[in-house]
C-alpha cells in the first residue's frame, strides 16, 4: 500500500466544486464537493462555481495560456 501524507485543506465555499487539470492529458474533471482527495501527479487542483470560472483562474494564474471560447 502507498504511504498517505497530509498535503494541506481546501475549505469549499457554499456552491464550490473541486476541479482539476491533468497537465498531461489536458483533461478537466469536476470533482464535486469531496471529502478526501487522492492527489495525482501531473494535476492541478483549484476550486471554482463552475468549469468557465475554472479555466479563468488557471489562465489568470499563468498555469494555462488559452482559454477556450467554446466548449462542446
Amino acid at each position: 500500500m502507498a504511504e498517505q501524507k497530509h498535503l494541506g485543506r481546501i475549505k469549499l465555499q457554499p456552491g464550490q466544486s473541486l476541479f482539476c487539470l491533468n497537465m498531461k492529458t489536458g483533461e478537466i474533471t469536476d470533482m464535486g464537493r469531496p471529502r478526501q482527495v487522492n492527489v495525482e501527479e501531473g494535476c492541478v487542483y483549484r476550486t471554482a462555481l463552475n468549469r468557465k470560472s475554472f479555466m479563468k483562474k488557471l489562465f489568470r494564474q499563468g498555469i494555462i495560456k488559452v482559454v477556450p471560447k467554446h466548449e462542446d
